[in-house]
């Protein structure tokens, strides 16, 4: 369940196609906010996209790191003997 809850989170934060359909132009996921920065600009603004990537990443890192007991029981039910 924990896998699944993990998958579940990553799909929901990327959320890439669906941001990229909506309306208004401020609300968009980070992913489609990234990709918007790379036509914008002539070169590529790295810090801003190092900032973006960087919120991106660290509530599913959290999450994972929360849930980390439940993914190594689940990996390991039923290999070791105890």
């Amino acid at each position: 369940m924990a896998v699944t809850a993990v998958f579940c989170l990553i799909s929901a934060w990327n959320e890439y196609g669906f941001a990229m359909t909506l309306n208004a132009p401020g609300a968009v996921t980070v992913p489609a906010c990234l990709a918007g920065l790379q036509g914008q600009h002539q070169s590529m603004p790295w810090p801003q996209v190092a900032a973006g990537a960087l919120v991106f990443v660290v509530p599913i890192v959290l999450f994972t790191i929360l849930v980390r007991d439940h993914l190594l029981r689940g990996v390991t039910f039923g290999t070791i003997k105890q």
